[in-house]
């Protein structure tokens, strides 16, 4: 069951083009197997067409915790880019602010130095430089303001 499901990448950033494509991230409730161990474990579901990626709650929350840069972008991203939302979710939502912490300062540098090599490496990959300025700034936000705009 999903929780919440909502547009990502450059057009949830508001940098798309008139050819970008979609994509699309959200949170799941694990199935009833996996959480009573009769099946594997699940912790994502991915696909290609379209690029989507699902989390299962525990994991999800389990990085939210570590602020992960990739799981605050899907808690902090705006309402109006939810394309299905469950009442779980909005409170979820609700207290989004509540899993900031001291460690979002070393998730989000390790990110952006990631992205900075990236661009080293692949010789000026300007997407690479857009991604380390994009966090740079959304972490500017969280520890100026303690939200991610």
């Amino acid at each position: 069951m999903y929780l919440v499901k909502l547009v990502a990448g450059s057009r949830l950033y508001g940098t798309h083009s008139s050819d970008s494509d979609y994509d699309y991230r959200g949170v799941m409730l694990e199935p009833v197997e996996s959480i009573s161990r009769l099946a594997p474990r699940f912790e994502q579901h991915e696909t290609k067409k379209p690029d989507a990626t699902y989390f299962g709650l525990q994991k999800f929350m389990r990085l939210a915790l570590q602020n992960n840069p990739n799981i605050l972008e899907i808690l902090f991203a705006s309402p109006q880019t939810w394309q299905l939302n469950t009442d779980v979710w909005r409170q979820l939502h609700e207290r989004r602010h509540d899993v900031l912490s001291e460690q979002v300062r070393r998730t989000y540098g390790g990110y952006i130095r990631s992205q900075l090599r990236q661009f080293e490496q692949k010789k000026g990959d300007a997407k690479a430089l857009a991604h380390a300025l994009r966090l740079s700034y959304q972490v500017w936000d969280i520890l100026i303001d303690g939200d991610l705009n």
